[in-house]
């Protein structure tokens, strides 16, 4: 597999990767209790984890208005950063201090490793969740299907966002 640099970091809808959700969140103001269920919802959904978002009671309703929020995937910090897309209450929502999920990157190693193998490859990255810390490292392991011995997949976090670089270590 080599060194490889990968975006996998939460996306509010389907996988890892760069995180954008839309929402109605109106009416004569703008409802920030609706918007903190939905994106909490959203990293639940894309996570497994229990999460908690809190942004600032009053927020003006107007396009363009941008609003950071406090969030939590299980006891893990994170921000998102809420933008009204008009003045109805319907804005767009994006992590910009994120997570790695380990769900999302075995799938993603499981893919990549089985290919490059030729077998079905077992990958295993430990912790669910991990705060997005520029420079950390971790390793999963990598069991392939057969007699080939297993490997060790090295982990290095480079962005706030989740992106990550991965080296196979045999």
């Amino acid at each position: 597999m080599g060194s490889t640099k990968r975006y996998l970091h939460l996306v509010g809808v389907v996988l890892i990767g760069g995180c954008t959700f839309e929402a109605s969140c109106g009416g004569k103001k703008l409802d920030v209790d609706k918007g903190e269920k939905l994106i909490a919802d959203k990293l639940k959904e894309a996570s497994g984890v229990d999460a908690t978002v809190t942004c600032p009671d009053k927020v003006k309703l107007a396009k363009d208005v941008v609003t950071e929020c406090d969030v939590k995937l299980g006891n893990l910090p994170g921000r998102a950063r809420v933008t009204q897309t008009d003045d109805q209450g319907n804005v767009r929502w994006e992590l910009i201090e994120g997570y790695v999920l380990s769900a999302k990157l075995e799938a993603h190693l499981r893919e990549e490793l089985g290919k490059s193998a030729g077998v079905e490859v077992a990958v295993d990255c430990g912790d669910r969740v991990r705060v997005s810390e520029p420079g950390k490292t971790f390793r999963c392991k990598a069991t392939p299907a057969g007699d080939t011995p297993p490997a060790e997949v090295e982990v290095t976090i480079t962005d706030q966002q989740g992106g990550i670089d991965t080296r196979l270590i045999p």
